[in-house]
Formats: structure tokens, C-alpha cells, sequence
């Protein structure tokens, strides 16, 4: 009924802020790396962590769900529902506590967590079905099925690359949206000597990514939100197609003969593009690449492709073909019933 509150007790306490739009608190570390960083922010040098579990009550959890059914006559069913929950926590819990503590994602820090969206969060899903039967003659039945859900794929966070913040941890730190890309320090992005994108091409790059994301261009000005991105919609059907034949017994009983035929993911066999989930291209767009002598964090943008293709990051999610989860499958079995 109580959410795990976990608190690292051996973390040095935020010595100051950063400058600029993104004023988030600045811990000890910041700036260092290897032994130099562990004795900044350990209270104790000896101990790596400390991390106390405790009850917290902050939190809700929720679903609603309406259906609708109906057997018709000659064969025919159907039923339709559709599914609604909203699930916030302080703490995506892990099977340990100092991997509850680091992979808590955060904006003040993983001792100061605030109340967002718990990954559990499905949030909305349709289902859908539609069947037909017929017998004939005593001899057999024909029976079809079409199956359809949809719903959203879940939920994601947007943080920086490195360690922001200097508590320690990679990649936990919550980026913060900026009202135009101008509000961004970026540094040149050089390979080999040679500068791929300057700050410039970074800065319109990245105003354009944003724009095309409808979560991060709905937070400017703001905090990105644990699992504040939601995936998109996700449809797809399977098809199911049965043939029974009735064997007759001799003692008013029969047995039955059936062949069934299961097109699963139905919709990517119609069309190669339809069925196929999606995933994030890179949920951290930023790179931490430093501090200027005010105080300002400084950046990189992430590219994708390599060699000649290499480009900065342009979209938010691309779509996946795996085998057996995204493309079609067609599967045949045979059951005899004896009765």
C-alpha cells in the first residue's frame, strides 16, 4: 500500500547552482572525475554508498475500464472495451536498493525525487473482437475470428549524457526544455581534427528536434518529466481461422477434428508498414560537455548514422522490424477432441 522512498545518506549536500535558465543545484562533483569525484561527494571516503529505505505515502494509481458485448444471432459476436490508468510515483522500483537509487531520474537530485508518472503507466488501450461460427449438415463448423489492440507503448524519460550535476550518477539528470535553442551553450562537435557541426548548426538542429516532439515542444521553458514521454499509438489485429469436422461415435457422441489457422500481427502482413512498434532514437538528445566561467552548462548535441551518413539527432522515435514482435507470423495447428 506504501511506495519505497531510497535516499543515498552518504551524499555531500549541493554546494551551489548553475547559471542561466537551467539553475538546477550543483553538487560537489561536478566538474571531477574517478577518486577526485568520490571523495567530493562521499561524506564518508570509505563508504560507496549508503542507501536508507524508508515508507512514503506520495503517489496514486488508477484504471477505469468499459466494455461492451453482444451475441447476435446466426453466429455472429462482438465486443469492444477500451482501458484507461494514470499511475504516478516517487520511485520505479529495481530488484535492489542501490540500483533503485541510481536509476532514479531527477532534476534536484536522486535524494529529492518528485512526483511524475511511474513507468507502469499505460494510460489509454482498445480492444476489439469480432467472431463468426457456422455448423452445417452435422458434419463440420467454419468459425473465423478478427482480434484488434491498440494502445499506447508506454513510457520514457529525456536526460542528459553524462553527469550533469556531479552527484556521481550517469545519465540521471533530467534535461531542461529550452524556450528557443539560443538559451543552449553549445560547443563544436570535432572528429579527427575537423569540426562536424558547429554551435550554430547545433543550436537549429535542435530547435527543429524539438519542435518535432510533441511532448518536449508542449514543456518549454520547463523541467522534462520522469516518463514524461509517452510512445505512440500501437495497433494491430490477428486473424484466426478454424475448420472443424465432426466424427460420429456410435453412441450419440462425436469427436472432433479441428484445423486451426493464426495470422498473428495480421495488419503487417496487409502492409509491411502497419504493426510495427516504435522506439526512441536516443532518449538523451544533450551530451554534458563542460561549464563555462559562469557558471553555464555547456553541451553537445547527439548525432546518428556514422561515416559520411553522420548527422544530428532529427527525430524522436524510428519504427522496429523484429522478428516474431513486429512482423507477421503464421501459425497452423491440428486437434483431434474425443468426448
Amino acid at each position: 500500500m506504501n511506495g519505497v522512498s531510497y535516499q543515498n545518506i552518504n551524499l555531500e549536500s549541493a554546494t551551489g547552482t548553475f547559471s542561466g535558465p537551467d539553475n538546477r543545484p550543483r553538487f560537489p562533483g561536478s566538474g571531477l572525475s574517478g577518486t577526485a569525484l568520490n571523495e567530493a561527494i562521499r561524506i564518508n571516503d570509505n563508504v560507496t554508498g549508503a542507501i536508507f529505505l524508508t515508507n512514503q505515502n506520495v503517489g496514486t494509481a488508477y484504471t477505469l475500464t468499459a466494455s461492451l458485448e453482444k451475441k447476435f444471432s446466426q453466429g455472429w459476436f462482438a465486443k469492444a472495451a477500451y482501458n484507461y490508468g494514470q499511475a504516478k510515483n516517487l520511485v520505479d522500483p529495481g530488484s535492489i536498493a542501490g540500483g533503485s537509487y541510481n536509476g532514479i531520474v531527477s532534476v534536484r537530485g536522486n535524494n529529492y525525487p518528485d512526483l511524475a508518472f511511474s513507468r507502469n503507466d499505460q494510460r489509454h488501450r482498445v480492444l476489439g473482437a469480432l467472431t463468426y461460427r457456422a455448423e452445417y449438415l452435422n458434419l463440420g463448423a467454419t468459425q473465423i475470428g478478427l482480434f484488434i489492440n491498440g494502445a499506447t507503448q508506454g513510457r520514457f524519460s529525456y536526460v542528459y549524457n553524462q553527469d550533469l550535476n556531479g552527484d556521481g550518477i550517469n545519465g540521471n539528470d533530467l534535461i531542461y526544455v529550452p524556450n528557443s535553442a539560443s538559451e543552449i551553450s553549445f560547443l563544436p562537435i570535432v572528429r579527427s581534427g575537423t569540426t562536424l557541426f558547429t554551435p550554430a548548426e547545433q543550436a537549429a538542429a535542435y530547435e527543429a528536434y524539438i519542435a518535432q516532439d510533441e511532448y518536449l515542444s508542449g514543456r518549454r521553458g520547463q523541467y522534462a518529466e520522469r516518463n514524461g514521454g509517452l510512445f505512440p499509438w500501437l495497433w494491430r489485429a490477428d486473424l484466426s481461422l478454424t475448420q472443424e469436422f465432426f466424427v460420429e461415435t456410435g453412441n450419440g457422441k462425436r469427436n472432433t477434428l479441428q484445423l486451426r489457422l493464426d495470422m498473428i500481427n495480421f495488419t503487417n502482413l496487409i502492409n509491411s508498414d502497419w504493426g510495427l512498434a516504435n522506439r526512441v532514437l536516443n532518449t538523451r538528445p544533450l551530451t554534458y560537455a563542460g561549464v563555462t566561467d559562469e557558471g553555464v552548462p555547456q553541451f553537445r548535441m547527439a548525432t546518428t548514422g556514422s561515416g559520411d551518413t553522420t548527422r544530428l539527432l532529427d527525430e524522436t522515435f524510428q519504427k522496429t522490424a523484429n522478428f516474431g514482435s513486429d512482423t507477421y507470423s503464421i501459425q497452423l495447428g491440428l486437434r483431434y477432441t474425443f468426448n
